[in-house]
C-alpha cells in the first residue's frame, strides 16, 4: 500500500482481507456472570514486549479454543436484567415507531433485538445521570465478552442522556484545547469498535491513561454507535483525561453519505443521527500539547502562516464544515512531496508542502505536527524530515487493507513512540520508534 492512503477514498486495490477475531478481555470489573464467559484470548504487550495474539498478530497457535459455557447472546441479556440498569424503550419517532427496531444479522455481527433493550427493573425516572452514563460504559464494555461485531442495545432515552451531557461539556471547551503532555494521540477509528476496545486494553482505559482521539470515530466500520458512545461517556465521566476532536467524518454532509446515517436509520431513528451531529458541530478543532505540539484531523491551513493558532482559538462553535476555509482545512488538508499549497484530489481543501510546513512551524516555534486522515501501512508515518507525522488507528481498514492501527504516546519529558495493533496477516514484530520531539 502506498504511503498516505486516503481514508476517504481508498484504493481500489485489495490488500489481504483479514478476518476478525475474538478479543481479549478488558481489565474492568464484570459481574460473576459475565466474568465467567469472559474468556481470555492471550496477552496483548505493550511497548517492546510483544507478545502474540490471533486477533493482532494472527497466530493461531495462541488463540484459545475455549467455548463459551453458555451463549454469550444470552449472557448480555441476562447481565442487562440482572443489572436492572437498562430501561424499556418508550421514545417514539415523529411517525410513531418504536425508535430501536428489530435488526438480526446485518452490521457485521448479530444484533441483539429489541427483547434485550426492553429488558428493565427499574424506570429512567430512578436512575440520575451519573447512573445512566456508568450503565452505557458497562454495557458496552461487556461487549468483550462477546463475538466480535456482536451489538449493544443501548436505550434510546440513555443515549438521549449522553447526548445532552456531551453537549453541556463539550460547550465548555475552547476549539483549540492545551494538554500537558503525558498522555497517547489515536487517530481514526471508523466504527472498527473492537479494535477500539483493545487500543484501550493496550494503553489502559481512562482514569488510567489521558487520551487525545483526532476524530473520525464513526462511517465505514459498522459499529459506529458503540464507538462514538463509548468515547462520549468517558468524556462526560472523566472529563480532561479524554479529549475529542472533530474529524471530517463528524459532519452530516459526511456520514449521510458512508454510513453512519444509515446505521442509526436502520437501529434507531434519523432524529437521533441528527442529534448526534449537532453534538458533533460542538467537538473542538485542534489541540496543543505541551505548547510545542499540534494536533488535528487533517492538516494546516494557508491562513495559519499569517495568524498562527489565533485562527483556531477563534472558531465559533457550534459550527458547520464548509467547503473553504481554516475550518475545512484543519479537517481535510494533506501533507504532499510538492511545494507550497497544491491541488487536493479530495476535490476539497489543498495538500502542502514540506516548505510550507517547515515555515509554520519555525514561524510559531513548533515542533511537530501530528495528524490522521489517512491510512498508513504501518500505523503511523512520517513526514517532512519527522515535523509531521499521520497516526492511522484502525488496523485491516474497512476489510480491504493489510494496514496495522497505530497509537502515539508523548511522554512527560515530551519523547514520543508508537504502539502498533499489527493486522493478523503480519507475523513479525514491529518495534515501538522513539522520537525526541523537543530539539534540546
Amino acid at each position: 500500500m502506498s504511503s498516505f492512503e486516503s481514508a476517504d477514498h481508498p484504493s481500489s486495490q485489495t490488500l489481504n482481507p483479514t478476518p476478525s477475531d475474538n478479543t481479549s478481555s478488558l481489565p474492568v470489573s464484570l459481574p460473576p456472570k459475565l466474568r465467567q464467559l469472559n474468556n481470555p484470548r492471550g496477552h496483548i504487550g505493550v511497548g517492546r514486549i510483544v507478545t502474540t495474539q490471533r486477533d493482532i498478530n494472527g497466530d493461531p497457535d495462541n488463540a484459545s479454543t475455549e467455548s463459551d459455557p453458555v451463549s454469550p447472546h444470552l449472557s448480555l441479556i441476562d447481565y442487562q436484567q440482572t443489572s436492572s440498569l437498562v430501561e424499556e424503550h418508550q421514545a417514539q419517532n415523529v411517525d410513531g415507531r418504536m425508535e430501536v427496531e428489530t435488526d438480526v444479522g446485518k452490521g457485521g455481527g448479530e444484533q441483539i433485538n429489541e427483547s434485550a433493550a426492553t429488558a428493565t427493573s427499574r424506570s429512567t425516572a430512578e436512575l440520575s445521570d451519573a447512573d445512566i452514563i456508568d450503565t452505557i460504559i458497562s454495557s458496552l464494555l461487556s461487549l468483550t465478552a462477546l463475538p466480535p461485531g456482536s451489538q449493544c442495545p443501548l436505550p434510546v432515552s440513555h443515549i438521549h442522556t449522553l447526548l445532552n451531557l456531551s453537549s453541556r461539556v463539550l460547550s465548555n471547551s475552547p476549539s483549540l484545547v492545551r494538554l500537558e503532555p503525558g498522555l497517547k494521540i489515536c487517530g481514526d477509528i471508523h466504527g472498527q469498535y473492537t479494535d477500539l476496545l483493545r487500543l484501550l486494553e493496550y494503553g489502559s482505559h481512562p482514569p488510567d491513561e489521558r487520551y487525545l482521539f483526532l476524530g473520525d470515530y464513526v462511517d465505514r466500520g459498522k459499529q459506529g454507535v458503540e464507538t462514538i458512545c463509548l468515547l462520549l461517556a468517558y468524556k462526560v465521566k472523566y472529563g480532561d483525561t479524554i479529549t475529542l476532536l472533530r474529524g471530517n467524518h463528524e459532519a452530516s454532509g459526511i456520514n449521510r453519505i458512508y454510513g453512519f446515517y444509515d446505521e442509526l436509520k436502520r437501529r434507531y431513528s434519523v432524529s437521533l443521527w441528527k442529534k448526534f451531529n449537532s453534538v458533533f458541530a460542538l467537538l473542538p478543532v485542534a489541540a496543543l500539547v505541551g505548547g510545542r505540539v499540534l494536533c488535528m484531523h487533517g492538516g494546516i491551513s494557508e491562513s495559519m502562516l499569517t495568524n498562527g493558532l489565533e485562527g483556531i482559538e477563534a472558531i465559533e462553535r457550534p459550527c458547520e464544515v464548509g467547503d473553504v476555509g481554516l475550518l475545512c482545512d484543519l479537517l481535510w488538508s494533506d501533507p504532499s512531496r510538492l511545494p507550497g499549497f497544491t491541488f487536493n484530489e479530495r476535490g476539497v481543501s489543498h495538500c502542502f508542502g514540506p516548505d510550507v510546513l517547515a515555515l509554520f512551524l519555525e514561524r510559531f516555534d513548533l515542533d511537530l505536527v501530528v495528524r490522521a486522515h489517512q491510512v498508513v501501512e504501518d500505523g503511523y508515518e512520517f513526514f517532512a524530515g519527522r515535523r509531521l507525522v499521520t497516526v492511522f488507528s484502525a488496523p485491516s481498514y474497512c476489510g480491504e487493507f493489510d494496514n496495522a492501527g497505530g497509537m502515539m504516546s508523548v511522554g512527560e519529558d515530551m519523547v514520543c513512540s508508537f504502539q502498533i495493533l499489527k493486522p493478523s496477516s503480519r507475523e513479525e514484530s514491529l518495534e515501538d520508534d522513539v522520537v525526541p520531539i523537543v530539539a534540546k
